[in-house]
């Protein structure tokens, strides 16, 4: 095996190894479409701060929906850039 060939091999390995990682983080953005589930937590008590169980889980689940998303950015973007540093220093 040449070594261009090598590298050529090398290069598409490493394309895929990152990817499948990203497409793992990719999952977590499953978790809020839970809150289409209404069935499941769809009630009027326990009660907080006057608002119905439904209502305040509603709130929750944005904030859940937020926090995943910025998981999701931050581990598949930072794995890149790390990717294309390392990429350019070899």
């Amino acid at each position: 095996m040449s070594s261009a060939s090598h590298r050529r091999a090398h290069r598409q390995a490493d394309r895929r190894g990152p990817g499948r990682r990203s497409r793992l983080w990719n999952l977590l953005l499953l978790v809020p479409l839970l809150t289409l589930v209404t069935p499941w937590f769809n009630a009027d008590q326990p009660r907080f701060a006057g608002l119905p169980f439904f209502y305040w889980l509603q709130f929750l689940f944005v904030l859940v929906g937020v926090a995943c998303v910025w998981i999701v950015a931050t581990r598949t973007t930072k794995r890149s850039t790390d990717d294309q540093r390392s990429g350019g220093a070899s």
